[in-house]
């Protein structure tokens, strides 16, 4: 019997914030004065695939400075040192 599951995972790009001190007029935070990051190209997040079998995604993000791409499923953050989520 082949099985195919159904998964849905989410390419997020996080506007992160930096603080030197707990003071609001002393935050430093990131200069997006160029824009949000934006997603450029990304997988079909909704992806059929065989029990077994590797499941490839791909995100591609810019902005400056250069985004971090975090991948979930589930509302997990996907890690991908690992096999499995």
């Amino acid at each position: 019997m082949i099985r195919f599951f159904i998964i849905l995972v989410f390419c997020v790009v996080p506007i992160i914030a930096t603080s030197k001190s707990t003071q609001l007029e002393d935050l430093d935070f990131t200069d997006h004065s160029n824009g949000s990051p934006k997603i450029g190209r990304s997988s079909y997040f909704k992806q059929d695939f065989r029990l077994g079998y590797k499941l490839k995604l791909f995100c591609e993000a810019s902005g400056t400075p250069r985004p971090r791409i975090v991948w979930y499923h589930r509302g997990v953050e996907v890690n991908p040192d690992h096999n499995r989520t």
